[in-house]
């Protein structure tokens, strides 16, 4: 019964790691967007939710949703 909770409290760990991550990077996102985009760029200010967006179209963008790698030999 042990690894049963183990495990258990391992995923809940990972869940409230995961939430916090995304809370803290949207966070980020968005007072480095109010603090530099519209004084460069005269673009509005975002909301937490805009910028949590944001990272997840960055994300699926630079290619973290794809499912189909690409490899290369050395030497070709």
């Amino acid at each position: 019964m042990k690894d049963g909770l183990a495990i258990a409290s391992g995923i809940v760990a990972s869940l409230v790691f995961a939430a916090l991550a995304i809370l803290a990077f949207g966070v980020l996102v968005e007072v480095l967007w109010n603090t530099t985009v519209p004084d460069v760029f005269g673009l509005p200010a975002i909301a937490y939710w805009q910028a949590v967006r944001l990272l997840v179209l960055a994300y699926l963008l630079v290619g973290g949703g794809s499912v189909i790698t690409i490899t290369h030999k050395k030497g070709e």
